[in-house]
């Protein structure tokens, strides 16, 4: 059997490299479109709060949540004894005579009395909180269509914040028309001016919008001219003042709270040096709470003016109190506001009035966050520095590209299953550090991108690489093969990986058998070098015309060649293409002797039909695809039989049966060496539209000599024989009838 030559894996080229880097570009340029961003800010922020779960929240902030169920434990008198309408207020589960009534629900704040207010900035600065914030609206209210003493109630409100000294209320933005460039003309709402002026502070606290109405940023200075501070970062400004000393740089603590802060700002963003004189300033002190609060303003009033959310947690997840808890002096309400900044809203999780719900990563079950929840948040973050921090563009394209690239060379250096199971791994892991790196650090590592798209990418890319080599190289193997092996059996091989063993078939086939005659004799006046040479050309006939009519050559041993053509489907008979290649052979064969006449070679066919066994024979790692069967034995004895009487093609009667495009010449009955049963033998002497009618009339005339001699009739055999032209097998039947004294009878012993 030919040697097989070694096939190499196949290895990346410079064409795969390029590929790769083009797509680890390709997955950079995701993670940098909006595109990327979104998918991250949309899906990756919401999978690392959800797995990074809810954190404690900061202790310096506690809510007064304004509830139905706080308003119905208010009792206000119908006639109140003294000027306000809150004179004589109780609190209590039930109402203590028909004279009493509760304040409207909260969804109608503006309805309320503000006197009641005006207790509870009283109860807050006996429980000792380090600033109010007010997340209610203060707007001017009519005398007609409340029916008290507008004025006086507001009085009584300012009263409380005077003496409070550290209130902030809430100023909304209300748009008022279009600007030249089509954004929208807003402007602050009006307020009632005495609580207004008797504030420490009214500033906005707008939420910006999202892609998916999710709130997720919140505003620390409004993008306006000049920037306008938000009411936590006005907490905050206030807190510094009481606190920290006014470490304000000289020019930015005027008499108004919020220009002096809208002034800081824009003087800190404007001029670096002067964030780090505050910083220095800030933390020129002992650890106390005015320095906590001094070094947040030296953070913060200079960086950002948009920032990321650090929720805590759901709804109610920042330490919450009633409102009618404070005003009723309960000592667990004020325990939890001693110290702290609190902040004071609407806060009702069973009624959607008024519309101050917002959507957050922590939303589930219907139930969002407050506005007041969103600012007390917020206050939160700035005083714990727990801003969630994006990673940035630059980090997201790198980290992109680096698990596309990470991904695709595992998969190609290991098998696709072991890259899956490692790039699976890594993934993990890197989801682990990156909600570790969250929850401790407040990094926003990009995850979606990375592990949805790059790692995936990278892993198909690789395995797509291996995919492409395993077909590169079983194309290979089959081209290898052809000459060899069927193409079905590589198939077979390659689809299933089937051990040597089991690949085997039986089936009916024809078995076609070469020999050159006189090759011994060449080879030994030859060089080996120069026999190799000749072999190849010699074979090259030989093996193209097997191939060309759908055979296979099962096996080589110096000059002889043995050719299998397996029985196809019903309706294709492979024993005309058996004729064809037989005739192409003595054709090539003696047409590469008349190229070259110092070689003189005489290659003899033999053709036998029957059942075989196909399939891989051999064992300690070396296996031949051969045919066994009687038929291949027979063709190897019709070859022989051929040189004996001198023809060049031998085949069985059984193999000729039925096929009528070629003349067959009864060359008669022989008993082949190592049979039991004679074997009627024929030649195949060319095709039928081929022969002169000289030629066909001359077979014609020996095919009927050979029934005579059947028939014993062997003297009519002579006279027939002799009226021939003397080739080989007239001549071996002469000399047999001759030798025999006219007794000669088939079969014949060969």
């Amino acid at each position: 059997m030919p040697t097989l030559p070694a096939v190499s894996i196949t290895r990346p080229s410079y064409a795969w490299f390029t590929a790769f880097g083009a797509l680890a570009i390709a997955m950079a340029i995701v993670a940098w479109m909006p595109w990327g961003a979104g998918l991250e800010e949309s899906l990756g922020l919401r999978a690392l709060f959800r797995l990074r779960g809810e954190r404690p929240p900061d202790p310096a902030v506690t809510i007064v949540a304004l509830r139905r169920q706080a308003t119905e434990r208010i009792w206000m008198p119908r006639q109140p004894a003294g000027r306000s309408l809150c004179d004589g207020l109780v609190v209590a589960d039930r109402s203590p005579g028909p004279g009493w009534m509760n304040p409207p629900p909260p969804s109608r704040l503006a309805t309320w009395p503000r006197c009641l207010h005006a207790l509870l900035v009283e109860a807050l600065d006996r429980g000792g909180a380090s600033a109010i914030v007010f997340d209610v609206l203060f707007r001017p209210r009519d005398q007609a269509l409340l029916g008290f003493d507008v004025a006086e109630d507001d009085a009584t409100l300012a009263r409380a914040f005077r003496s409070s000294r550290k209130v902030v209320i809430a100023q909304k933005l209300e748009v008022v028309g279009r600007e030249d460039d089509g954004s929208a003309a807003v402007e602050l709402a009006s307020l009632s001016e005495v609580l207004e002026d008797a504030a420490y502070a009214a500033a906005p606290f707008p939420l910006p919008g999202s892609r998916d109405d999710e709130v997720r940023r919140a505003w620390l200075f409004l993008e306006t001219a000049p920037p306008l501070p938000t009411f936590p970062m006005m907490a905050l400004h206030g807190l510094v003042t009481r606190f920290g000393g006014a470490p304000w740089p000289p020019g930015t603590d005027g008499e108004d709270a919020l220009a002096s802060a809208s002034a800081l700002h824009r003087g800190l963003r404007e001029n670096p040096g002067l964030r780090a004189a505050l910083g220095q300033r800030a933390g020129a002190g002992s650890d106390s709470l005015s320095d906590r609060y001094a070094r947040r303003a030296a953070d913060l009033w200079g960086g950002e003016e948009l920032q990321w959310i650090n929720f805590y947690g759901g709804p109610e997840t920042v330490t919450t109190v009633g409102f009618d808890q404070v005003i009723s002096g309960d000592a667990d309400a004020l325990a939890r506001i001693e110290g702290r900044t609190v902040f004071v809203g609407y806060a009702e999780n069973l009624q959607a009035e008024p519309q101050d719900d917002h959507a957050t990563v922590y939303s589930r079950d219907g139930r969002n966050m407050h506005g007041v929840e969103i600012a007390a948040t917020t206050f939160a973050n700035v005083m714990d520095g727990s801003f969630v921090r994006p990673a940035g563009s630059a980090v997201a394209v790198s980290i992109a590209a680096a698990a596309f690239l990470l991904a695709a060379l595992i998969t190609w250096i290991a098998a696709p299953a072991i890259g899956l199971t490692v790039v699976a791994a890594l993934g993990t892991a890197y989801l682990l550090s990156a909600v570790a790196i969250f929850r401790d650090q407040f990094l926003w590592l990009p995850v979606i991108v990375p592990l949805a798209l790059a790692l995936p990418a990278g892993w198909l890319t690789g395995t797509f690489h291996h995919y492409r080599a395993a077909t590169l190289q079983r194309k290979r193997l089959s081209e290898v093969f052809a000459n060899v092996v069927p193409a079905e059996v590589v198939r077979q091989l390659g689809d299933n990986a089937q051990s040597l063993r089991s690949v085997r078939r039986d089936l009916e086939a024809a078995c076609l058998a070469t020999d050159a005659h006189q090759y011994t004799a060449l080879a030994e006046r030859m060089r080996s070098a120069a026999v190799f040479e000749f072999l190849n050309r010699y074979y090259e006939p030989l093996f193209s015309a097997v191939a060309q009519q759908g055979g296979f050559v099962s096996d080589v041993v110096g000059d002889s060649m043995l050719a299998i053509w397996p029985a196809r489907p019903p309706g294709e008979d492979p024993r005309v293409r058996v004729c064809e290649a037989c005739l192409r052979i003595v054709n090539g064969a003696d047409q590469l002797m008349r190229d070259d006449p110092s070689i003189s070679l005489l290659t003899r066919i033999g053709v036998a039909w029957g059942s075989v066994t196909l399939g891989f024979v051999g064992s300690v790692g070396h296996y031949e695809y051969r045919a066994v069967g009687d038929p291949v034995n027979s063709a190897n004895r019709l070859q022989s039989l051929a040189g004996a009487l001198g023809v060049r093609i031998a085949v069985s009667a059984e193999f000729a049966d039925g096929i009528t495009d070629f003349v067959w010449r009864d060359l008669g009955d022989f008993l082949l060496k190592g049979r039991s049963a004679p074997t009627r033998v024929l030649e195949l002497a060319g095709r039928a539209d081929e022969l002169s009618a000289p030629q066909r009339d001359a077979i014609v005339r020996f095919n009927d000599a050979m029934a005579s001699l059947r028939a014993g009739e062997t003297n009519t055999v002579e006279v027939v024989l002799s009226a021939l032209e003397h080739d080989g097998p007239v001549r071996f039947w002469r000399s047999r009838i001759s030798a025999a004294g006219g007794q000669v009878a088939m079969p014949v012993v060969v």
